[in-house]
């Protein structure tokens, strides 16, 4: 392989569906007044099991709609150079491609000795 097709984003995205629902939970935690605002329903100023058990599906069902709409996003297609070697970009196939150089180098080692016999046989003045 001479390179490769990638797509970055969209449908072809890494997510981490778990660590997404902990990361927005840590966050709702550091905001502690917003958090008993939107879960704490008996207003005692603490959030008990029940209201902990709501405020994760809350995260998980925004982080399941935000992965949602990510996956929906189209993705950036790059063709790129694989493994430092060389790159190229063609329409035929890689056997294709060799035949048609090797063909090419033949008449090109031709010209090459050509010139020389002409070099050589031509009188020097």
């Amino acid at each position: 392989m001479l390179g490769e097709h990638v797509t970055l984003g969209g449908a072809a995205e890494e997510l981490d569906f778990r660590s997404d629902v902990s990361d927005l939970l840590a966050e709702w935690k550091r905001d502690r007044s917003g958090l008993l605002r939107r879960f704490d329903l008996d207003n005692d100023g603490e959030i008990d099991l029940a209201e902990w058990e709501l405020a994760r599906r809350a995260a998980h069902d925004d982080i399941e709609r935000t992965h949602r709409e990510i996956r929906l996003r189209d993705g950036v297609h790059i063709v790129r150079k694989a493994s430092g070697r060389m790159f190229l970009i063609a329409d035929r196939t890689p056997e294709e491609l060799a035949s048609r150089y090797r063909i090419w180098a033949w008449v090109h080692l031709g010209l090459l000795f050509g010139a020389c016999l002409v070099f050589v046989l031509l009188p020097a003045r």
